[in-house]
């Protein structure tokens, strides 16, 4: 009989127990939900604050490592991110999406890959992640698949822009000028104003001219241009127009454009490129070296410039110019053509941090700085270590003052296989 009365005792103490244990669980989910809730209202820094805290007690929960590493992406550490990822997975969506973005943002497109591609099986018609899976694939090197995707994504209510957007611009990159016509203009059937894309309005339409000028339809391209007179002034756009009028061969309105971009921008390469080509075939050399002139002070003169200064120096009869500008012509067609072997070779393997180094040396050569210094950005986020290598010391340097590039010798030859 006193045995009977021990067992209502251990029923309670159970029953206690297990109400501990419940109590503590709900306590510590209801400190996950305060972090996920701080998340989805955009306040990351306070996230990242609380489940820090978190964490202190609760080490190794592998929820709040998920939320921890969803703070940080939003918080701009990525790196940091996908080590925790790589650590504790992805047990929702919104961890896959964060996960995604880390590897995107580090250029890991490869590695984006079977995440985005977890996510689509989830929801097929996940138009932002078929964005960024399309992305990921053409950055791979996966030409194919990424045409399928950006073709899946078109396809999509409401992304139909968006995707003919991601196929023009493969195109583009590819040098099928003629396919990429198609798919800008076929952006504009479904946004007339090109508003609500992933660029602004005045990058797309200089995408678009450049992809009709390539494609020889001049003019084409300069009855587009006049679409963006209700847009903000932009120089890219100014330059376009001044491109299109002159190879439709009206050079008076050319050389406005031109002139327009230099009161904005008295050092910009092309405009003085193309002003001087424009002196030239009035046969005013005089002119024309005076507009060179100030490409050679901040060396920015390219293998076009050094021969419009050897043909305006030929004019003028200017024997010892002649000989110099004939050995620099000579010297920077060379480098063109090593940058455009390079090109070759990032373009077969678009993935690798070499690749990424010579695609920002290329936008640099091109005083593109801003794409320059995002490309750099990319690489030593994914690979610090790769700072250490002096020609991407030198190069992020010259990207950050606007400077003169490193000689492409010092470039690290690339690996035997």
């Amino acid at each position: 009989m006193k045995k009977r009365r021990w067992l209502p005792r251990i029923g309670v103490a159970a029953i206690f127990t297990i109400g501990i244990v419940a109590a503590i669980v709900w306590w510590q989910e209801r400190g996950l939900d305060d972090v996920a809730q701080r998340l989805a209202s955009g306040d990351s820094a306070g996230a990242l604050v609380a489940v820090s805290d978190y964490l202190q007690q609760y080490p190794t929960d592998e929820r709040a490592i998920a939320l921890r590493a969803r703070a940080l992406v939003l918080e701009g550490f990525p790196a940091e991110a996908v080590v925790l990822f790589q650590q504790v997975g992805a047990a929702e969506i919104d961890d896959l999406r964060a996960w995604s973005t880390a590897l995107m943002a580090l250029g890991q497109w490869e590695q984006a890959l079977p995440v985005l591609r977890r996510l689509i099986e989830l929801d097929p018609r996940d138009g932002e992640t078929l964005e960024r899976m399309t992305i990921c694939e053409f950055e791979s090197g996966h030409r194919q698949m990424a045409l399928d995707s950006g073709r899946r994504l078109s396809a999509l209510p409401g992304y139909e822009a968006v995707g003919q957007l991601q196929l023009a611009s493969m195109y583009t990159a590819w040098g099928s000028s003629l396919e990429a016509v198609r798919y800008y203009k076929n952006v504009l059937q479904h946004r007339p104003t090109a508003a609500g894309l992933s660029i602004p309005p005045s990058d797309f339409f200089v995408a678009y001219a450049d992809a009709l000028l390539s494609a020889g339809n001049a003019r084409q391209a300069a009855e587009l241009l006049e679409q963006t007179n209700q847009l903000p002034s932009s120089l890219d756009i100014t330059l376009r127009k001044g491109l299109a009028r002159q190879a439709c061969g009206d050079s008076a309105r050319a050389r406005e454009y031109y002139e327009a971009v230099l009161r904005q921008q008295a050092d910009h390469r092309e405009a003085r490129l193309r002003l001087a080509e424009l002196a030239l075939q009035k046969d005013d050399a005089a002119s024309a070296v005076a507009l060179l002139e100030k490409l050679v002070e901040l060396n920015r003169l390219n293998a076009n410039g050094a021969y419009l200064l050897l043909r305006a120096h030929t004019t003028l009869g200017n024997e010892t110019q002649i000989e110099t500008w004939q050995a620099k012509t000579t010297e920077l067609r060379f480098q063109e053509r090593q940058l455009r072997a390079l090109q070759a070779e990032a373009a077969d393997h678009p993935a690798t941090p070499r690749a990424v180094t010579i695609s920002a040396y290329v936008a640099a050569a091109n005083q593109d700085w801003k794409t320059a210094s995002q490309l750099l950005g990319s690489l030593l986020r994914g690979m610090p270590e790769a700072y250490e290598v002096p020609f991407v010391q030198e190069l992020v340097d010259a990207v950050r003052t606007q400077g003169t590039l490193p000689s492409l010798d010092s470039l690290p030859k690339r690996p035997a296989k």
